[in-house]
Formats: C-alpha cells, structure tokens, sequence
C-alpha cells in the first residue's frame, strides 16, 4: 500500500508582487525570530559522578588558561575535544601534567596517603577531581598546611642533625588485619645445650640442675644486658665454684624472677615461682642485716617480681630497701672532703663487681620510677660515685654452663656503658620533675631545661659506637635500649605538649612548645617503627616485660592524637602483650585499661573491646594469681598530670565494664570513626 506524503506547494515567484510577497516575507521573518535555545551549563563527569548540579565555575573541572580572543574557535574546538573524552596525546599530556602540579601542591607528607587511597582507581578524571578537590581543601586551610609544612621541616631537621636517634623511616603500610598482629606476637622456641650446675647447694627448692642452668642462661641472654645487676662474669664463676660473688639470695631472687618469665617457654615452671619468693623472702630477712652490694641487686628481683604479680606494696619496699642500701654503702650520694669516695675504701678486686651492682640498681631504679611513674618512689641522690664498668674479662667457668656464654659480654660492655649515660641523664629529670613540689611540672620547670636534656642525650647519640646504631643485625638489647631512649624523650615533652592548657605553662614561648611537640611527634613514629622490628625479628619479645613501656607510651600517644592508622598500632600494642599474658598478671589490667581509655575517647565500640579482651586471653593458661592484683603505676599519661588517682592502671582497669555499659546505652563516648 502507497504511502501517502503531504503535497508539496510550488515555490512562489518572485517577481509577483502584493500578497504573496507579504506571506513569503511573514515565514521568513518567523524564522528569523524563532526563539533562541536557552544555554544550559552541562554537568561534567566528575558532577554526575556526584549527582550534583554544575555551578558556573566547576571546582572539579580543570580551568583553561585565557588566550587571546582571537584564538576562541581554536579553544572551543580544543574544549569540545577534551569534553567528549578524545584518546588524543596532547588531552592525556594535560591531564598528566595537571595531575603532576596538583600533587606538587600537597604537603609530601599526605601525598602517600593520597596516592594510596587512588592506587585502584582507573578513571583519569575521577583521580583529577579528587586531586583538585583535596587542593581546594587544603587553600581553604592555608595555616594548616604551614604548620604541617614547618612540622616536618622540623622533623627532617632531627633526621639530618641526629641519625642515630632518628633514622631516616621507609614508608609502612599499617593498615593490617588483626590476624597479622597476633601472628607478630608469636614466638619461637629457645634450645639450651646440656649443662652440670650444682643448684642444691644454693636453694631448698627442689629443681633440677638442668632446668636451674636452663633458666639462668634465658635470663643471661635475654634480660641481664639491658637489667646488669651484678658482673656476669664473676657471677658465673662463683657459682660453679661457690665464691664470694654469688650468694644463695641472690640465687633464689634471680630463680623467682626468672622462672616468671621462662613460663612462656615451659609452663611447668610455673609451680617454682612461689617457692622460689618463699625461699628468697626468708633469705632476705636474714642477709639485709648486714647490706652488701648482692643484697641490694637481690632487691633488684624481688622488687620486679613482685611488680609484675600485682604486688604493689611489697615492690616499694624493696626499692626503697635498695635505695637505703646503696646509700648506706656510700654508692649513692654526693661525697664529702671528709668521706672518701667508695672505690677508695673498696679492695681493688672488688672494684669492678660493686660498680656493675651499683649501676645496675641505679639504672632499675630509674627504670622503674620514671616510666611506671610510680607513687612513692625514692630516687638516689646522686648517680653512683664509681665508674661506669667496661671491658669485662672472660669467665673461666663459662663454658660449664654453655659454649656461648663467654661471648656475652661482647656487646654488653658497650651497650651496659650507654644504659648507664641515659639514665645519669634522665636522674636529673627525675629530680627536677618528681621533687615533691605540688602544681603541674609545666607550671614550674622551664621549657628550656626540657630542650637542655634532649640536646644532651642527643650529644651521646652523637658519640654511638658503630655496633649499637641501629641496623638489621642488632642483638635485641640494643633495640630495647633505643625502645627506651625514645620513651624517655617522650617523659621529657609530654608536660610541654600543645594540648596542655596554657594555664599550666605560662612562661614557655610558642616556639619551645612547637618544638615540644614536633620532637614528641618523632619519637612516636621512631617508636612505632621499632615495636613492629622488635615484634616481628626478636623471639625475646614474646618473653620479656622490661620493653613494654613502649608499647604502653604509643598506645597512649595514638590515643592522644587519633591520626592516620591510629587503631593499627594501638592494635599492634595490644596483641604485643597477648605472648606476656601468662607470665605477669599486671598485664590484664594494663589491656583492660588501655581498651577502657579507647572506648571512652571514641575510638572502639564497646562490642569491639569485649573481643579483642577476649582474643588477648584466647590459648593462653590463666596467668598467676595470688589474690588482688594491684597496679597503681600510671597508665593514662595525659590525665597523670591533672587527676593521678584516675590515671592509675587499676583505676583505668575497674572503670572497663562501667564505661562499656555507657557506650551501650548513651552516646556520651559516641564517634563516627569509632570501630566496631
């Protein structure tokens, strides 16, 4: 069937006149003034993407330069070009410079972070937008950026001045499942080479000599390089031979502190740890009336022990016992025109053993007074008044007790010379700090004594020998010794640090505070980077307690400042006492602690707490336990220095279920990054 189409008029002449002329004039005229199309700005695809209307200036579309109006046609036609997304060499040319300028324009420290969050991403014009918009952000902000950038001009000021405290770090992905963190804290097993050790003529416990030679040697290897109480060497000596350098408290006191930790190796040991305190508290009651230099280091264990298994109380006394007994000897104090100094009054073979015992205690003392931050700690007066040992001589009995017990002073000697330059260092800080003076320590210590101190233990970072800078093949003494360094730099700012109400430190300029923080900053990432190293290359960290002071100050500092991977490492400090859990009951009110400061500032559900408790007590026998644990050391750090009480770990620890309860119920500790 035909179609039928609309006829067609013939087309009028023009050279008639009158109405045709008129109505050939009206169409054209209408068609001359047909109304115009209204010009609409098209989206482009980084606002659909967005679903977004398009403003007149597109933030997320790349201005083209202003050429000269002559050249319009050129730059519509380029515009189209680039619009309808041509292949072409020179659009993807631009696009790429573009990209390469605007990350240019990001502070070099975000721009991993950005390249990181764009690493899947395929669509050019996605990433353009992205960058353009983080720019934007950043103009709109311009003192953020300047504080960022002057930051970390400070910090590569500390990496340039000071490598040995601050080497320069590759960048670490942290964001890791749970799962790689509970894998870091596993451990291997130790082999101990057959031994004779006459053990029953030093102790009423009933151990085997095995098993007692067994125990000495992980505690020789693993705790005594950075601990060193007595010589080793002498040690050893007499007590194959029975001398005058080993005495049965000593023995019983090392038993009972080092059984503890050897628990994580054979869990059979864990029946000794009780005898072995019984045994060495009797002990104690009858040698300290007469204090010698073995008395106090036997001090020294007792104290420890009973630290780490919630004794409080007990742990005092025994470090005020030292205290007494080191001054009593004449190690600590100044000396007077009239008293002598001790090395004087010391027969010469006897020299060498009291400085290593009176070093020793100094150091634990310090130890445990600056970083447990301790209520009631009694600091010496003085550093003591014999040289620092060195230059050990070998043991003529060592290889009774191993084959590779003579080389263990070779990096001791120099590693035992720098724990003792530290904490000479960090007495004076005690003093000036925790002298007993009320009001906050920023409110009257100055800044400056801070920056004082810090150029001084940089001074000796400065004058490290080779074999104890940090590199791949450290023994792990030397990693716990850096562990330290740090966290004592972090005791030294933490009273200065920005967030620190300017009541409480009116007289320090704002420059000394941002270099407070700014050092306080690198440490924590110096910090960071050493756990992960110690966690995953030293089998002793599964082992030792004497290193989690850092695991606490990182936990504290994520905590403090919530930046980028914050949960990885608070998760990485956590699980690293999951392997501790056995051996020291002050480990679970630490973890408690730490997951109630978490959820309490935000960060973790309640749900989320619960299991990670869960997960750290997972495969682990229940830890010993004699009655209540008590743990008054300070644990949240920030609020030490305005409301102890609050701060302690027990408090933190108590406060666990009450404060998961809250987040249960109310939105009190509500966040919207809070993980859960």
């Amino acid at each position: 069937m035909a179609r039928k189409y609309r006829p067609l008029r013939p087309i009028p002449d023009s050279s008639h006149s009158g109405s045709g002329s008129s109505s050939s004039l009206a169409v054209n005229s209408s068609l001359i003034n047909k109304r115009k199309r209204v010009g609409v700005a098209v989206a482009c695809d980084a606002c659909r993407r967005r679903k977004i209307r398009r403003s007149v200036e597109c933030i997320y579309e790349p201005k083209t330069p202003h050429k000269e109006s002559g050249s319009s046609e050129s730059n519509t036609g380029s515009a189209s070009r680039s619009n309808t997304g041509s292949n072409s060499t020179g659009s993807s040319g631009d696009g790429l410079i573009e990209a390469v300028q605007l990350l240019n324009k990001i502070p070099p420290q975000d721009t991993t972070t950005v390249l990181r969050s764009l690493k899947d991403i395929t669509d050019a014009s996605f990433i353009l937008s992205h960058l353009r918009g983080r720019v934007t952000e950043l103009e709109r902000h311009p003192q953020a950026v300047t504080t960022e950038l002057d930051s970390l001009s400070r910090t590569i000021d500390l990496e340039n001045r000071y490598p040995s405290a601050y080497p320069i770090l590759d960048p670490l992905d942290v964001c890791m499942q749970s799962s790689l963190f509970q894998q870091l804290a596993e451990s291997g097993s130790y082999k101990f080479p057959s031994c004779s050790l006459p053990i029953r003529k030093w102790t009423n416990v009933p151990v085997s000599n095995d098993l007692a030679c067994r125990i000495i040697l992980f505690y020789l290897e693993t705790e005594h390089p950075a601990l060193c109480p007595f010589d080793p060497e002498l040690f050893i000596d007499d007590l194959i031979t029975e001398g005058p350098h080993c005495t049965a408290l000593l023995v019983n006191a090392l038993m009972y502190w080092a059984c503890q930790m050897y628990i994580t190796i054979d869990s059979e040991v864990r029946d000794l740890v009780d005898a072995f305190r019984t045994e060495a508290e009797r002990l104690w009651h009858i040698d300290k009336m007469a204090p010698s230099v073995l008395t106090m280091a036997s001090a020294q264990f007792l104290g420890f022990g009973h630290l780490v298994q919630g004794r409080d109380r007990s742990f005092l006394a025994y470090l005020s016992e030292a205290t007494r007994i080191g001054t009593q000897l004449g190690l600590f104090g100044k000396t007077s025109e009239v008293n002598q100094s001790p090395a004087n009054k010391i027969a010469p073979g006897e020299v060498r053993a009291t400085a290593y015992s009176a070093w020793g205690t100094f150091n634990w003392i310090m130890l445990l007074g600056l970083f447990y931050h301790q209520p009631g700690v009694e600091y010496p007066a003085t550093p003591p008044n014999l040289p620092i040992p060195c230059k050990a001589r070998r043991s003529d009995n060592a290889h009774r007790l191993d084959t590779t017990i003579s080389d263990l002073s070779e990096y001791c000697d120099e590693s035992f010379v720098l724990f003792c330059e530290l904490w000479r260092k960090m007495h004076e800080v005690a003093i000036v700090y925790y002298n007993g003076e009320a009001g906050a320590i920023s409110g009257r210590v100055p800044v400056q004594f801070a920056e004082d101190t810090f150029q001084g233990l940089m001074e000796l970072m400065n004058r490290l020998p080779l074999v104890l800078t940090r590199n791949e093949d450290n023994p792990h003494h030397v990693v716990i010794f850096h562990l330290w360094l740090h966290a004592a730099i972090l005791d030294i700012f933490r009273p200065f640090l920005e967030a620190v109400p300017d009541a409480h430190r009116p007289n320090h300029p704002r420059h000394s505070r941002t270099n407070a923080d700014t050092i306080y900053a690198a440490s924590v990432e110096q910090l960071k980077r050493l756990i992960i190293i110690y966690r995953s290359q030293y089998v002793s960290s599964g082992h030792t307690i004497i290193w989690h002071t850092a695991m606490l100050y990182v936990a504290n500092a994520v905590l403090r400042s919530r930046g980028e991977g914050w949960l990885s490492y608070f998760l990485l400090c956590l699980y690293g006492y999951q392997s501790l859990w056995t051996s020291y009951p002050i480990v679970k009110p630490i973890a408690r602690g730490l997951l109630s400061m978490a959820m309490r500032r935000g960060g973790i559900s309640s749900d989320k707490a619960r299991q990670i408790l869960v997960d750290l007590g997972n495969n682990c026998p229940e830890a010993l336990h004699h009655g209540e644990i008590r743990a008054t050391f300070m644990l949240d750090l920030d609020l030490a220095m305005s409301d102890p009480n609050a701060a302690k770990a027990e408090a933190q620890a108590e406060a666990f279920e009450d404060t998961a309860m809250v987040v249960d119920y109310t939105n009190a500790f509500s966040s919207q990054e809070a993980v859960g």
